[in-house]
C-alpha cells in the first residue's frame, strides 16, 4: 500500500510540475483584464481597480443581476487576477490540474489498475482531448477556473456521491456530517451552469429507476446539488447574458447548431459516438453493458450537447462532455489494456506525444510572454498606440514542425484566433485602465502587429495611390504584411478620410475589424489577412467608406 502511494505521489508532482512549467506563461488579455475591477457589468468601465477580499464579492453581487450567476467561480477570478497575481495562479492551476488528472484516474481505472498506463492514459486524453486545451487550462484565470478548476468540484461530487449511495455506513444520527454534506452539495451545484444542469438530469433521470438504492445521505446530497443548481441556473444575469448571444430564437439556434456541428466533428464525443456504434455492431452484449455502466455520464453528455445548441459560443463550453467522454472512452480502453503489445505500443506512443507537447508548448509559450511582456513595458507612456512585433510572433515562426504539433498549447494573441490582443476592445480598454492608472479612460487607440515604418516600407513597390477608383466609395488595394494581416492605405489629403471605414470585403454583408494609425501623410488600416471577394486587375480589393458603427464593431475598435 504504501509503495502504491509513493507511486501516486510521485505521478502527482511530475503532472503538477510539467503543468507548471507551460503555465507559468500565462499572459492577461480579455476578460482576465476586465475581472480586475468592480465594474458593475463586466468590462462596462465604471468600476476602479479591485483592492482587497470584499470588493470581489461585492463585484459578483452585481454581476449576479448583469452577467451571469457564477458567483463563487467569479469571485475566485477576481481574487487571482486583481489581487494574488499570475505566479500564485500558476501554482494553484498546476495543482488544480494534478487533482483533475488524480480524480480522472479514480473513475478509469480500478484500484488493482492504476498503473503506469492509467496514469498515463489519463495525462494524455486531458492534454490530447479537452477542446483548445492550451487556450482554457493555461492562458487566462477565467477560463481555468470556470472550466478546469470546476470540473475538479463537480468530479470529486460525484465521486462522492457515489460512495455516500454505496456505503453501509448509518449516517442518520450524524446531523453534523449531514449538513457539511449538504452545504457543500449546495455550493458544487452553484459553480458553473454547463455542469450542474446535465449533472442534475443524470441524477434526476437515474435517481427516479434507482429509488431503492438511494439512501439518505445520497438523497440530501442530491437535493442540496438541486438547489445550488438553480441558485447558478436562475440568476437574472444568466438571461442578460443569453439575449447578448441572440437569445433564444430560431435563426439564432439554428446558427449555434451549426457552429456546434463543426465543432464536434473534430471532438472527443465524436470519437466515443464512433467507438460506441462499433462496440454495438461488433458485440451488442458488451455495448449494453457499456452504456449501463456508463448511464450516468451518456446522459449528461447529451443534456450537455442538447444545451449547447441554445447556448454555444465557443469551443470551451465542450468541456463538460469532453471530461466525460474521456471518462467513458478510458474505461473502454482499460478493459483493452491486458494485452501486452497493445500496453506497450500504447505507452510508447503516449510518452512520445506528452513529450511533443510539453518541449513544444514550452518553447512556443515562452516565447509568446516574452513579446506580450514587452506590450507591457510600452503601458503608461505618452503613445496611445502599442507596438505588438509579429515579427518573432509564433505564426511567424520558421519552426513550422514545433509549430504545427504545439501551437494548440501555446494560444498566440497576435494570430487573433483565441486570445486578442488587436481588434479587441476589451484587451484594449485593460491595459489602459492598468497601464495608466485611470479606470475609466483608454488610453490604448490602436494595437498593430509591426512598427509604423515596417508597414510604410510594406508600400514601398506601390507608389501609386492607394485607391483604384471613387464612386460613392472608395475601393482600396490591399498589401500583405504577413500569413495574418495585410494592410490599406488612405492619404489624409483626400477630403474626410478618416471617416472611411469600416471595411468589408466586396459584395459582403459583414463588416472587417480593423486598426488604423496615421503616419506621414497616410492613414493605415490593417485588417485579418482574410481572402477577398473580388480582384480587380490581379489586385485584392476591400470597400471603404464612411458608414455608421454597430455597437458590436464600436466595442472591438474603442
Amino acid at each position: 500500500m504504501k509503495c502504491v502511494n509513493a507511486k501516486i505521489f510521485a505521478w502527482f508532482a511530475f503532472v503538477v510540475t510539467t503543468f507548471w512549467l507551460l503555465g507559468q506563461f500565462a499572459i492577461s488579455v480579455g476578460d482576465d483584464l476586465g475581472y480586475m475591477f468592480t465594474d458593475s457589468v463586466l468590462h462596462k468601465g465604471d468600476g476602479a481597480m479591485i483592492s482587497g477580499v470584499w470588493d470581489c464579492f461585492t463585484t459578483q453581487a452585481k454581476h449576479y443581476l448583469s452577467t451571469n450567476g457564477r458567483f463563487l467561480v467569479h469571485v475566485t477570478t477576481h481574487f487571482f487576477t486583481a489581487i494574488a497575481g499570475m505566479k500564485i495562479f500558476a501554482v494553484v492551476n498546476a495543482l488544480m490540474f494534478g487533482l483533475l488528472w488524480l480524480l480522472l484516474v479514480k473513475f478509469v481505472a480500478r484500484p488493482v489498475d492504476r498503473g503506469v498506463f492509467a496514469s498515463l492514459l489519463a495525462l494524455f486524453m486531458l492534454w490530447t482531448c479537452i477542446p483548445d486545451a492550451g487556450t482554457i487550462m493555461l492562458s487566462l484565470v477565467a477560463f481555468a477556473v470556470n472550466y478546469m478548476w470546476t470540473a475538479v468540484a463537480y468530479l470529486a461530487f460525484i465521486l462522492l456521491l457515489k460512495k455516500s449511495r454505496d456505503s453501509k455506513k448509518e449516517f442518520r444520527r450524524n446531523y453534523l456530517y449531514y449538513i457539511i454534506c449538504g452545504l457543500a452539495s449546495i455550493v458544487v451545484g452553484s459553480l458553473q451552469e454547463s455542469y450542474c444542469l446535465p449533472i442534475s438530469a443524470s441524477l434526476f433521470l437515474l435517481g427516479i429507476f434507482n429509488l431503492k438504492r438511494i439512501n439518505s445521505l445520497s438523497m440530501t446530497m442530491m437535493i442540496c446539488f438541486f438547489v445550488g443548481s438553480c441558485v447558478c441556473v436562475f440568476a437574472p444575469g444568466n438571461w442578460c447574458h443569453a439575449a447578448q448571444g441572440g437569445g433564444f430564437t430560431i435563426d439564432s439556434i439554428l446558427r449555434k447548431s451549426g457552429v456546434l456541428s463543426a465543432e464536434l466533428l473534430v471532438s472527443v464525443i465524436s470519437l466515443l459516438m464512433l467507438i460506441l456504434v462499433a462496440v454495438i455492431i461488433v458485440q451488442r452484449k458488451y455495448a449494453m453493458r457499456i452504456i449501463r455502466e456508463n448511464a450516468f455520464f451518456l446522459i449528461a453528455i447529451l443534456v450537455s450537447l442538447m444545451l449547447a445548441m441554445l447556448t454555444f459560443t465557443s469551443s470551451r463550453q465542450l468541456f463538460c462532455p469532453s471530461l466525460f467522454s474521456i471518462i467513458v472512452i478510458g474505461r473502454i480502453i482499460m478493459r483493452c489494456e491486458s494485452h501486452k503489445l497493445f500496453r506497450i505500443v500504447s505507452v510508447v506512443v503516449m510518452s512520445v506525444a506528452m513529450g511533443v507537447i510539453l518541449v513544444g508548448g514550452y518553447m512556443l509559450r515562452k516565447n509568446t510572454y516574452e513579446i506580450h511582456s514587452k506590450v507591457l513595458g510600452q503601458l503608461g507612456g505618452k503613445s496611445s498606440v502599442i507596438i505588438a512585433d509579429a515579427t518573432n510572433a509564433n505564426y511567424n515562426n520558421e519552426n513550422a514542425g514545433v509549430r504545427f504539433l504545439a501551437q494548440e498549447y501555446a494560444p498566440d494573441p497576435l494570430a487573433n484566433e483565441t486570445l486578442h490582443l488587436l481588434f479587441d476592445g476589451y484587451t484594449k480598454r485593460g491595459l489602459s485602465r492598468i497601464g495608466w492608472k485611470n479606470h475609466k479612460s483608454t488610453n490604448i487607440k490602436n494595437v498593430i502587429p509591426y512598427p509604423l515604418k515596417t508597414i510604410e516600407q510594406k508600400f514601398a513597390d506601390y507608389p501609386e495611390p492607394q485607391l483604384i477608383e471613387k464612386t460613392s466609395k472608395y475601393r482600396a488595394k490591399t498589401v500583405a504584411l504577413d500569413a495574418k494581416y495585410k494592410s490599406v492605405r488612405i492619404s489624409k489629403s483626400i477630403k474626410k478620410a478618416k471617416d472611411y471605414a469600416p471595411f468589408k470585403a466586396e459584395k459582403s454583408k459583414n463588416m472587417l475589424p480593423y486598426e488604423k494609425v496615421e503616419h506621414n501623410g497616410y492613414f493605415y488600416f490593417v485588417i485579418m489577412n482574410t481572402a477577398p471577394d473580388t480582384i480587380i486587375d490581379g489586385r485584392e480589393v476591400f470597400n471603404v467608406k464612411k458608414a455608421r458603427m454597430s455597437n458590436k464593431m464600436r466595442a472591438q475598435n474603442t
